[in-house]
């Protein structure tokens, strides 16, 4: 929580700002919420515990000991919408990793703003929730009869990609969940009796804008929506294993760090005795590396390809002096600076920073090493440097999607598969991503995967993104990603739920990646790879293929039926220009 004030009484308690992350867990916990009993009978069989939980950290970026609470004073009168708040340049304060924390800004928001926050797939330095002091927690500062902490349960919602329970608009206009009921506007004070569009307002959702005291419910499918955000591919999945609430940091450090007589970096990049220091690159993209030290004499680096191996690793070795090898000298991979298999030291090169180019996707890591006497160990070790190659990740945008539907976007670079080539690529709400026009049909079957649109299905069947689950697609390194996460099959109870990408990578490769389908799936289902147009295929059972690549006639779709909807289980298949298939 970064409070950032400039009066004394905009610099709210640490007791207030706990009571906040009190409210939190009660709202979203319902278990342990006191005002549970009062929601609408009409609506206490839809009511949901989200199981969501929150913490204030109890350590700091660095992986030092805090209280998760900043302080900035300002010279700001009053901040906007416009997120100056959220960096030091403007008068506020700098997020902390978004991948690691959920960012709350506290500040005085002027124009009537109680707060406000940011949807999935924005900017990492601006992800979190903005407050006004005046209404966050419920004692201080806290005032009626927005006093009890929910303006803030509110605005996490929508950070965890909730819509407002009237989905902005009128009759027509949906928050995208099934189980809340359709509302022409937003509801204040606390209407119970109030209705629209047919059917009782439910204005106790904590996504409406009524009072405090009124507000005590998130929906079963709100909770849906709100933990995919957390499942494999969620664009907060990352925070379930941040280490920001568990304990304060290692007995012992795990890194090496630079030393003055001995210190290597890729691009700049450097660790602390916590934290590895890892670069991370695109296949293509430049860069340099650097090698330091104070004195001369008789040195060495060693390049290993793979990742470095922390302290804790049986691999890694520690000297007599205190100091760690992170790369293993008898890896199969090292070589070093002189070239060849053996760690022999060479007279220092002298100071340098060299260029290089990210040719392949694979992991490096260097070391190192300068004989120097006053060192007990006889020589200084540099801290370990980690080079990432790889395809990358951009920030995911999320695609609105109803049932039976399908929805278009622009990449920045053509895509190409079976001959087709286009920027304008179509995600289909049933389980697939299509080129030359989208497709709505919710039954899968094999005479429409042919003869339709080019057609890429991670799991084509009866799927409803209304209910629950998201869809999103993101660029970056020349690759464009569809992901499809945790849609939920049509019309059954305690639905099953299919997860995969689909990757149209810059080779010309595209592949169906990272896909889980839960079990128990009834209606019938086609994945697989399909040029339309009345093309002709191949069927195949994906889950034999599994470790192998067989190359299938040219311009023959390849795919999978089931009509049970039990396809075979796989986590990727690949599929190249010249109709390779490689299955894993």
């Amino acid at each position: 929580v970064h409070v950032v004030y400039r009066t004394a009484t905009q610099n709210i308690s640490t007791a207030q700002v706990q009571s906040q992350i009190d409210v939190l867990n009660e709202d979203f916990r319902r278990r342990t919420n006191s005002n549970a009993s009062a929601t609408l009978s009409q609506f206490q069989g839809l009511a949901a515990d989200t199981e969501i939980a929150f913490c204030l950290a109890n350590q700091d970026p660095q992986g030092n000991p805090h209280s998760g609470i900043t302080r900035t004073s300002t010279l700001i009168s009053s901040f906007s919408n416009n997120d100056n708040v959220k960096f030091a340049a403007t008068g506020g304060h700098d997020a902390w990793p978004a991948s690691q924390y959920l960012n709350i800004w506290v500040c005085d928001l002027g124009g009537g703003l109680f707060g406000y926050a940011q949807f999935p797939g924005g900017p990492a330095n601006t992800d979190g929730v903005v407050n006004d002091y005046a209404y966050f927690g419920r004692i201080g500062t806290a005032t009626y009869p927005f006093h009890l902490g929910r303006t803030c349960t509110h605005e996490v919602g929508h950070y965890l990609n909730l819509r407002h329970i009237w989905g902005d608009g009128g009759c027509g206009v949906d928050d995208l969940v099934a189980d809340t009921p359709l509302s022409d506007a937003a509801n204040y004070g606390c209407p119970l009796s109030h209705s629209s569009c047919g059917s009782l307002d439910m204005v106790q959702n904590y996504m409406d804008y009524t009072d405090d005291s009124c507000m005590n419910i998130f929906t079963a499918g709100q909770k849906s929506r709100m933990r995919a955000q957390f499942s494999p591919g969620g664009y907060h999945a990352s925070l379930l294993n941040s280490p920001a609430c568990g304990p304060t940091q290692p007995t012992l450090p795990e890194w090496q760090v630079n030393q003055i007589f001995s210190s290597i970096n890729f691009d700049g990049t450097t660790g602390t005795q916590y934290q590895a220091a890892v670069t991370t690159k695109c296949v293509g993209d430049p860069g340099t590396f650097t090698v330091f030290s104070l004195g001369g004499g008789l040195f060495n680096v060693g390049f290993m390809v793979r990742a470095l191996y922390p302290r804790s690793a049986p691999q890694s070795i520690e000297t007599t002096g205190g100091q760690t090898f992170h790369i293993d000298m008898g890896h199969p991979s090292t070589r070093y600076w002189a070239g060849g298999l053996i760690p022999t030291v060479i007279p220092y090169i002298g100071n340098q920073t060299l260029p290089y180019t990210a040719t392949a996707a694979v992991q490096y890591s260097a070391q190192m090493l300068m004989m120097n006497p006053t060192h007990v160990d006889g020589y200084y070790l540099s801290a370990g440097g980690q080079l990432d190659i790889g395809a990358g990740s951009g920030t995911p945008t999320a695609l609105t999607l109803g049932d039976d539907d399908n929805v278009s976007f622009s990449s920045s670079s053509p895509v190409s598969f079976y001959g087709t080539t286009t920027s304008t690529i179509h995600a289909n709400s049933n389980g697939s991503v299509s080129l030359n026009g989208g497709s709505n049909d919710f039954t899968a079957t094999t005479g429409e995967f042919l003869s339709g649109p080019p057609m890429i299905a991670g799991h084509w069947s009866d799927l409803n993104p209304t209910i629950g689950g998201t869809v999103e697609w993101s660029e970056a390194c020349g690759n464009t990603v569809v992901s499809f996460l945790n849609l939920p099959e049509w019309g059954v109870t305690n639905p099953p739920t299919a997860s995969f990408d689909v990757v149209f990578w810059g080779n010309g490769n595209v592949s169906i990646d990272n896909r889980s389908v839960g079990p128990g799936w009834t209606t019938q289902t086609v994945p697989g790879f399909s040029p339309g147009g009345g093309a002709s295929g191949t069927s195949v059972t994906f889950s034999s293929l599994i470790g192998g690549s067989s190359t299938y006639t040219s311009g023959y779709a390849i795919y999978e039926f089931s009509s049970s909807g039990t396809t075979s289980a796989f986590s990727s298949a690949t599929l190249t220009p010249g109709n390779a298939l490689t299955v894993n």
